[in-house]
């Protein structure tokens, strides 16, 4: 990731929790993009 102070990310809960509205394939895509900067 772009930002040095945070080693990793807790998303799990997170990506299981909106794949149960858009899917999990979406929830992914989406996250990486957000983990990117591009979201």
């Amino acid at each position: 990731a772009a930002i040095p102070e945070i080693d990793e990310l807790a998303i799990g809960h997170s990506i299981i929790a909106r794949a149960l509205f858009v899917g999990l394939d979406r929830a992914v895509r989406d996250m990486i993009a957000l983990i990117q900067g591009q979201g």
